[in-house]
């Protein structure tokens, strides 16, 4: 019996290469085989362009590409770089012509457990890590990603959950939010939950300061003001004060930052997201968070996820922790073509680690 055991144990252990891949093989066992088997592979090129982000250069070389022996693997990645390049309807049918070569192709059935994740199709996505789990019988890197991908699904639901709930509470439960989309919410709790002060040089705090300061503002001089708790008038006003007095540039990008809060406040979007740009082009910093979010969010400006990663990653690296949370926001939306689970969880730890 211990002999079974053992040799049973051996052949699991030995044939689990065969159910876990890269980009496409259902046959490696990770993203990236070794330099030498790839040079041999017909889809090392391939690879290559997939490894470059170069999604749309990969997918046109792949429909070139003549390996009759692995049509599975072909059209898996097929699927891959169509979804990488936005093309969902596309990655789903060639996702479903690799499953019908090969129905125990874990990495298609990994890469179409994302794509319904992408299309709101969370219990799909589930299906499919069943599938991969009686397939592995023990775990495997497809089965791994594909749960880290519906965990991080789950719990963006349940932050736009907390979101609610939090928004609701800063109001004091007086409004109702059936008339507000998630989009604005987003807004005002990003504004309104900013936890991090990384001021290093200090400034004479004004009135501005004190009916505006910004959390997330590395360079913020005064207590924090929720977004719930602005008055906008006195905002724009004490604010516009400001600006005209003040001698000095930080100080004027500052104030013109805080009054955008105060148009926003007011619901003057197209107002905020000028003055956002004004102290942008002055360098400020928490500017560049700001765009990012309206980009993000479409407010005062047309929505473009694009413009939005830029800026997050500049705002990121002039110091503003919370653009780590813009990134994984950016990544995990649904439908997006920067829909990106790894990236996701990657800028989501980033924000945890230093917001900690």
């Amino acid at each position: 019996m211990k002999k079974l055991l053992v040799l049973t144990c051996t052949i699991l252990f030995l044939a689990q290469p065969l159910f876990s891949a890269g980009y496409g093989s259902s046959d490696t066992s990770s993203s990236g085989s070794s330099v030498e088997d790839k040079k041999a592979d017909p889809f090392a090129n391939v690879y290559k362009l997939i490894d470059l982000e170069k999604f749309t250069e990969a997918h046109n070389a792949l429909k070139l590409l003549n390996v009759p022996t692995k049509q599975a693997d072909k059209f898996n990645l097929l699927g891959f770089t169509a979804r990488k390049s936005g093309d969902l309807e596309t990655a789903k049918s060639y996702y479903l012509r690799a499953l019908e070569i090969n129905p125990k192709h874990v990495r298609a059935l990994e890469y179409q457990g994302e794509l319904f994740l992408q299309l709101g199709k969370v219990a799909d996505a589930k299906q499919n890590l069943e599938k991969i789990q009686r397939i592995c019988w023990i775990p495997c890197n497809e089965e791994k990603q594909l749960e880290e991908a519906i965990e991080l699904a789950l719990k963006n639901s349940d932050f736009i959950s907390l979101v609610q709930h939090r928004f609701q509470y800063l109001v004091r439960g007086k409004m109702n939010l059936s008339g507000y989309g998630c989009s604005k919410m987003l807004l005002w709790v990003i504004s309104s939950l900013l936890l991090i002060n990384l001021a290093s040089i200090s400034y004479a705090e004004s009135e501005c300061d004190q009916l505006a300061a910004l959390e997330a503002d590395p360079l913020s001089v005064s207590t924090p003001v929720n977004f719930a708790d602005l008055k906008a008038e006195k905002v724009i006003a004490a604010c516009s004060e400001a600006i005209i007095t003040s001698q000095e540039k930080m100080e004027k990008a500052r104030f013109t930052l805080q009054r955008a809060r105060g148009y926003f406040r007011a619901g003057n979007a197209v107002a905020a997201f000028n003055d956002l740009l004004v102290a942008y082009d002055l360098g400020y910093p928490a500017a560049s968070f700001g765009l990012a979010t309206a980009h993000f969010l479409g407010d005062g400006v047309e929505k473009n996820v694009s413009r939005a990663e830029t800026l997050f990653l500049e705002s990121y690296r002039e110091g503003v922790t919370w653009s780590a949370r813009g990134l994984a926001l950016i990544y995990s939306e649904v439908g997006s073509h920067l829909y990106d689970t790894e990236k996701s969880i990657l800028w989501e730890n980033k924000f945890n680690e230093e917001i900690n």
